[in-house]
């Protein structure tokens, strides 16, 4: 006996319905695939160009910043201190880097707001090469002196600064800390020479040598050294005194006004992708305000902060239109 197969029959319905099991089964399995991609940064190492040489305010946070990323992300994040002239090499490296999120700028005041009133032909755009991330932090300077200096006030100063206008030096490390006095010589009347330095560490070591007598400084660097009396401080830069030093007084309160305080903020280059632009944002403002990081920082006399890009590229155009304001005959 010879047995038949059925005859079967084309039926568009059934074709219809294994097509979309089919295509249901693509998404499906897709879905993981499409997950993990957009998951994927960080993919290798970070890294957190710092326009500095270890030792200041903004190598000690990029330095907090990278353990705290690190940990989260279980993936490398390194600090690269690339010095020189005021920043502009660390920050003119990030704004040619690729836009993907593993070059990053730990920038300072002087990268974005001093450095265009002074140079005429930036390598860099302070306002069109960088995507902005997060404020990390503000903080004030201190006015410093070497022990042998014959003042030990802000008041003092002034009045030795004026018998012998342009003989009396101050040391500076970059051009944030060379415009705090800037600012200080106008509002006082006073003329200083201008001594630069490569750096925070080599600015306290002029000074600690006496090399140069004066110098405005970060915190980080000197506040050891005014405990033990190895430097003296004459005021600090904010309109009101230090929590950190709250013996010293603000240099407002014997030149009215003035008010001067340097800040830090994440950038990456200008085109970053909006999904890694999140993450970065995200993960860098859960990690300032991780309450050990931000006790840290306190600690040296600094002052955790954070904010959207949109509020952070705001407060860079509205301050780079004051400083300039503020220079005057000295902006380009």
């Amino acid at each position: 006996m010879v047995l038949e197969r059925p005859i079967r029959t084309f039926s568009p319905h059934a074709a219809l319905r294994w097509i979309w099991l089919g295509v249901t089964a693509l998404l499906l399995g897709a879905a993981p695939i499409a997950g993990a991609l957009a998951q994927a940064f960080p993919a290798r190492t970070v890294r957190l160009v710092v326009g500095a040489p270890p030792g200041g305010s903004t190598d000690l946070i990029a330095r907090l910043l990278a353990a705290r990323l690190q940990e989260e992300w279980k993936s490398p994040v390194i600090v690269e201190n690339r010095p020189g002239a005021g920043g502009v090499v660390g920050a003119s490296s990030v704004s040619k880097a690729a836009p993907d999120g593993y070059a990053l700028l730990v920038g300072f005041t002087g990268q974005f707001l001093v450095n265009p009133t002074q140079q005429e032909k930036l390598p860099y755009d302070p306002l069109r090469d960088f995507e902005p991330v997060s404020m990390l932090s503000t903080g004030p300077l201190l006015l410093v002196a070497n022990p042998t200096l014959p003042v030990n006030s802000v008041r003092e100063l002034i009045e030795y600064a004026k018998t012998q206008p342009g003989a009396l030096d101050h040391a500076t490390g970059g051009s944030g800390f060379f415009y705090a006095a800037e600012y200080f010589q106008r509002q006082t009347g006073t003329e200083l020479r201008s001594i630069p330095y490569i750096g925070m560490p080599a600015v306290v070591n002029a000074v600690l040598a006496g090399t140069v007598p004066l110098a405005f400084v970060d915190l980080p660097p000197a506040i050891t050294l005014l405990r033990t009396g190895r430097l003296k401080a004459l005021g600090a830069t904010t309109a009101r005194r230090l929590d950190a030093l709250p013996d010293l007084p603000a240099i407002a309160e014997t030149v009215p006004g003035y008010d001067y305080a340097l800040w830090t903020a994440l950038f990456a280059p200008a085109g970053l992708p909006a999904d890694v632009l999140a993450t970065l944002h995200r993960e860098t403002v859960r990690a300032m305000d991780a309450q050990d990081l931000q006790a840290k920082m306190r600690a040296v006399g600094l002052q955790p902060s954070s904010s959207t890009p949109r509020e952070l590229g705001e407060m860079v155009r509205r301050y780079v239109a004051l400083v300039d304001a503020i220079a005057g005959g000295k902006a380009k």
